[in-house]
């Protein structure tokens, strides 16, 4: 495998001091999404040669995490001190939900690969499910009431069945879990390390 990298030729003069924050590919690496740290998603037309930024919001979100289906057709990105957005169009539009109260940390985020099913994360919080491509959610709470709310996420991944979360600094050493179902009930983790 070779890799090549994309200069400054992919964004307009002074933009090469942006802070990439998260990358996404459907399953043939043909549609990619990126985003940066503050500020809007960018997507490819030829396979990341080159790159156009698409405005999502007011232009000036702080992205912590995307996700796509496996045709690159769904996306879903969240936003650290704000909401989860998603495309159904490959990026060229997207749509604010709201899961909770609103502003949340949020820290991360998975897809299933056809994109109806995805899981979320939060800083300091719980994990969210939706089973509708992110339309609605459902918030779980994980493992017992002493520990819900006070999970410091920071990382997810999820094969559609299985979701896998780790955590850091919430017990001596950090530790990862899975969950056996999308229901992320509390029965059905496990700790992995």
């Amino acid at each position: 495998m070779t890799w090549t990298e994309v200069t400054n030729a992919m964004v307009e003069d002074g933009d090469a001091d942006k802070q990439w924050e998260a990358i996404t590919s459907s399953s043939d690496g043909a549609k990619l999404a990126a985003t940066i740290t503050l500020g809007n998603t960018w997507m490819p037309s030829d396979s990341g040669a080159t790159w156009n930024e698409i405005t999502v919001g007011d232009g000036s979100n702080h992205w912590n995490g995307i996700t796509s289906s496996s045709d690159g057709t769904k996306l879903a990105a969240v936003v650290t001190l704000g909401n989860i957005w998603r495309s159904s169009d490959s990026g060229a539009t997207w749509t604010e939900v709201i899961p909770d109260d609103g502003l949340s940390n949020w820290d991360g985020i998975a897809s299933s690969s056809d994109g109806t099913k995805l899981v979320a994360i939060k800083w300091l919080g719980n994990i969210f499910t939706s089973s509708d491509s992110g339309t609605t959610w459902t918030e779980v709470s994980f493992l017992n009431s002493t520990e819900s709310g006070t999970t410091y996420w920071n990382g997810i991944i999820f094969s559609g069945w299985h979701v896998a979360c780790c955590n850091q600094r919430q017990y001596r050493h950090p530790r990862v879990f899975s969950s056996l179902d999308l229901k992320c009930q509390r029965s059905s983790w496990r700790s992995l390390l």
